[in-house]
């Protein structure tokens, strides 16, 4: 994979990777070869969960390896590395989350379905799947830019497969919730959170407030009319934009 500025447009997948017609890339793992990973755990739109000893892909071919076998309609979205001693949140659109171990989740091989991870009610479905630490919090964004953070001892563990806890309120003013990301408390990370029409914000931790599990959030991004917002990512609060590196960022949004 080629090193190329932030602006430039890049290469395509398909160059590199021997993708299936309408196969999609879903998750980027960046992974060191000093890697001290014990699992990869896996969740879908529709909940299913799954972890598979990490060591079962060491060698992936350019042609790639079965990582799960999806149900009809189903979508692999979320992927991260486990140390087998973790705690994992899965998060909906309906404002509900579940946080188990994830011993809870046995092993399985890499052609296997997985588990149900949290059920589902009708019309809900999955937003975020992400690793927790006692003393990280849960932030979450609505389409109507509505968010907030929750510290994860609110977020009683269950175990896997039930219907979780309220992690935040839902209605028409907010929106369903669309992402969920998981900060430290130490200050270090900040929040990107892009629209629809290509409105883009940057927040660090003091920017966003904490609240309880069943509360809406506030407004910490005005939309306008017919804009949403639509994704969030999290950057190291060190790295600093130049001029023409947020002008990129924009062009990137609005593209």
């Amino acid at each position: 994979m080629p090193a190329t500025s932030l602006s430039a447009k890049g290469v395509a997948l398909v160059n590199l990777l021997q993708l299936q017609p309408g196969e999609t890339v879903s998750s980027v793992i960046n992974i060191s070869k000093t890697h001290d990973a014990a699992n990869l755990i896996m969740c879908t739109v529709r909940g299913t969960i799954k972890k598979t000893p990490f060591e079962q892909y060491q060698n992936v071919r350019t042609s790639g390896l079965i990582a799960i076998n999806l149900d009809d309609g189903d979508e692999l979205k979320w992927i991260r590395m486990t140390s087998g001693d973790d705690e994992v949140v899965i998060s909906t659109a309906e404002g509900q989350a579940i946080r188990f171990h994830e011993r809870d989740a046995r092993p399985m091989g890499r052609v296997s379905r997985g588990v149900r991870g949290i059920r589902l009610r009708t019309g809900d479905s999955v937003i975020g799947m992400d690793v927790v630490q006692a003393k990280s919090s849960i932030f979450v964004i609505s389409q109507a830019g509505y968010g907030k953070r929750t510290k994860v001892s609110q977020f009683t563990a269950h175990a896997r497969g039930g219907v979780g806890i309220r992690s935040a309120v839902v209605n028409d003013k907010t929106g369903k919730l669309i992402g969920v990301k998981t900060l430290t408390e130490d200050d270090t990370q900040e929040v990107i959170i892009i629209s629809s029409q290509g409105q883009t914000i940057r927040l660090g931790l003091k920017d966003i407030p904490a609240l309880g599990r069943a509360t809406q959030g506030v407004r910490i991004m005005r939309m306008n009319d017919g804009d949403e917002v639509v994704s969030l990512a999290l950057v190291d609060k060190t790295d600093e934009l130049d001029d023409d590196e947020e002008a990129a960022v924009e062009t990137a949004a609005k593209a």
